[in-house]
């Protein structure tokens, strides 16, 4: 995978004030990739953005571009451009002005200049707004006039440092299939960080999840979310029950004193797991009452609440002073007893997370 790799992290640490923020990190990015970077705030994601655009320097390890290390090299001379999480326009200076800056800097021709504006503006969806003043334009058309500033240079990469946390919801939903289809247009590089899953499920090639300064888990967003390798990466990536179970032996756990059947081997007997199950993979069915539990039934708990979310219920049940959260299509009562069903593919073990933790290290 090496040979494939367009820029590669080698061995990269960074320490601020003493306390560690990147540890060891190892990393492929390949030509032609939307990569994000995600994370809660705290974990390396952003410092790593700025060592890859030349803003920090690592304590330890190198940067390679091919061949070449590149941890000296300064922004300006790296072929590489980041669009800031607060777009950083020159308000005194109009939509062309802003996106032309670094040409001019760079004492570009003023024809080719006026080109290259043109195409970058077609390709971020702002024509006609050359002479329109940056503080006239709505969030997501400040945008785009950023991503413009960076295309226009045609860099091989594209930074993005949570471009789109200041827009609200819609837009940012939105805009999350425009950056997208702009990447595959474009045919770069784009690495982008956020702490919003949506964001990193939506838009990536690949996911790489990060926790305080390592990886936990890098791969296609299916894989990430359907077969996430520790209890931290299945909380951080959308909603789960997580539990404490055992695993008697290969394909059986032992859950609330109950055995499952789950299809996971390789665990020793009698082994403490984390057990991950999604809400939208558990099924319940109204009984009437919890001595009469529906056959085949799993597990009988009762409702403590159900609230409406659009598309689904969300339903909570209590099962032996254990939450379930369950995800369906039905408007349950709280108090009603309900039969609690998975199938065994749907149960998801995993290696305790401090057993998980002491192997990343």
């Amino acid at each position: 995978m090496n040979e494939k790799a367009l820029i590669r992290l080698d061995g990269i640490s960074k320490s601020f004030d003493e306390q560690v923020v990147l540890d060891n990190i190892s990393l492929n990015i390949r030509k032609n990739e939307f990569l994000t970077l995600l994370g809660p705030s705290g974990c390396g994601k952003t410092t790593m953005l700025r060592i890859l655009g030349g803003f920090e320097k690592p304590d330890a390890g190198r940067v390679l571009h091919g061949k070449q290390d590149i941890v000296d090299i300064p922004p300006y001379k790296r072929n590489i451009n980041t669009v800031f999480q607060r777009y950083a326009l020159f308000p005194h200076l109009n939509v062309y002005e802003n996106i032309a800056f670094g040409l001019n800097i760079k004492k570009m021709e003023k024809t080719k200049i006026r080109i290259k504006v043109k195409k970058a503006l077609k390709q971020v969806n702002l024509d006609g707004f050359e002479k329109r003043s940056v503080s006239q334009l709505s969030g997501g058309q400040q945008q785009r006039v950023a991503i413009a500033r960076a295309i226009v240079n045609e860099p091989e990469i594209l930074l993005l440092d949570e471009p789109l946390s200041s827009l609200d919801l819609k837009l940012r939903q939105e805009m999350q299939y425009e950056l997208k289809t702009l990447q595959k247009e474009l045919g770069i590089t784009f690495v982008y960080v956020t702490h919003d899953q949506e964001e990193a499920l939506t838009m990536s090639d690949t996911v790489v999840v990060m926790n305080n300064g390592t990886i936990q888990q890098m791969g296609k967003p299916e894989a990430i979310y359907n077969e996430p390798i520790n209890a931290f990466v299945a909380d951080f990536i959308g909603e789960s029950n997580i539990y404490q179970g055992t695993m008697k032996k290969d394909k059986e756990l032992e859950l609330f004193g109950h055995m499952f059947e789950c299809v996971d081997t390789g665990f020793a007997e009698n082994e403490s797991v984390d057990v991950v199950i999604r809400p939208e993979d558990v099924r319940l069915y109204k009984i009437h009452s919890k001595e009469y539990a529906r056959e085949g039934g799993m597990l009988v708990g009762q409702v403590t609440d159900c609230i409406f979310k659009g598309v689904h219920y969300e339903t909570c049940v209590d099962t032996y002073g254990y939450e379930w959260v369950v995800q369906n299509t039905k408007n349950f009562i709280p108090g009603e007893h309900v039969n609690i069903e998975v199938d065994p593919y749907d149960i998801h073990i995993m290696k305790k997370q401090s057993e998980a933790d002491a192997d990343e290290s």
